[in-house]
């Protein structure tokens, strides 16, 4: 579930395309995309979700074939709350109030150059057409010029960590393959479901923990990439971003 916080304390959460009964051959259908606000409870633990009434007849705020948004990743910077999503067989990226994530009309979808209501209008953006799970976070990784980094995996099922950086949220992206994930339960097969955890990262030294799956019925388990920098002749290059 991709989550991002409100001014209120609260969590709202884009969660994944809903999924309708099992038909014949066990075929399932995507109905499309919703919304739920998360409340966490310190003093008891717990967790309450709320669901969101969209603006469909179906009580979701995108269509099965409109764009998935939030499926994919979401970042809050700002104002806004940042969602990439596939629409079309590619990601997209849409940006809305982070206030008011069931508005749709407050949705803009960037088309390459700029914002625009129109998501048909969307680009694509090619740097992750091969890339099915991962998600976008903030970071001094690869400095404060290239702020925006991506941790995931291909869907060539390589085993292989992926990771990205850009300039802005908008990209352009580059990702390159980095380390290759171990088997520990299961030493054959893949591993998938790569996933970057900054409350375990360690971005001063370099250190990045990421978490993989072993492939069905394997486990999933966690590591530390370690980044090779260079000696920084800038203070400023040392201020923490995230």
């Amino acid at each position: 579930m991709d989550s991002y916080p409100s001014q209120h304390g609260h969590q709202h959460a884009a969660y994944p395309p809903q999924l309708s009964k099992l038909e014949v051959l066990g075929y399932i259908t995507d109905c499309g995309i919703g919304l739920a606000e998360i409340h966490y409870n310190h003093a008891c633990e717990r967790l309450t979700i709320k669901r969101f009434d969209g603006t469909l007849d179906n009580g979701l705020l995108f269509g099965a074939n409109e764009p998935k948004v939030g499926s994919f990743s979401t970042l809050i910077e700002g104002p806004f709350a940042y969602l990439w999503g596939e629409y079309n067989g590619h990601i997209i990226l849409a940006r809305t109030c982070q206030q008011e994530p069931s508005t749709r009309d407050l949705y803009e979808f960037w088309n390459g150059t700029d914002y625009v209501k129109d998501y048909t209008s969307a680009g694509p953006m090619s740097a992750f057409d091969d890339i099915p799970k991962g998600a976008i976070i903030r970071s001094n990784l690869f400095g404060k010029h290239k702020k925006y980094v991506f941790v995931g995996v291909s869907k060539w099922c390589d085993s292989l960590i992926r990771v990205g950086a850009a300039e802005g949220s908008e990209g352009p992206w580059e990702i390159w393959p980095v380390a290759m994930t171990q088997g520990i339960n299961k030493t054959d097969g893949f591993r998938y479901c790569i996933y970057p955890h900054m409350f375990a990262s360690h971005t001063r030294n370099a250190e990045l923990m990421v978490t993989w799956s072993e492939q069905w019925p394997g486990g999933v388990f966690a590591g530390r990439v370690k980044f090779l920098t260079e000696e920084l002749v800038c203070e400023e290059e040392c201020e923490l971003i995230d």
